[in-house]
């Protein structure tokens, strides 16, 4: 069983993997993103939600 710090590790490499995808298509309507997002966001840290989205140089939320 994973302890609660790999699963933020986890949680924070999901969440900057989408964000890059949503910033590498500005314009673009990829179906489904949004939502992925935001199931990526839910159980999360606020901490880490803002960490993520400063690396990735983007915001999760629209």
């Amino acid at each position: 069983m994973d302890n609660s710090l790999e699963v933020r590790v986890r949680q924070k490499h999901v969440l900057y993997l989408l964000l890059e995808l949503k910033k590498d298509n500005p314009g673009v309507i990829i179906s489904g993103l949004q939502q992925k997002i935001m199931a990526a966001v839910a159980p999360m840290e606020q901490e880490d939600i803002a960490w993520v989205e400063k690396i990735a140089g983007i915001s999760a939320l629209d």
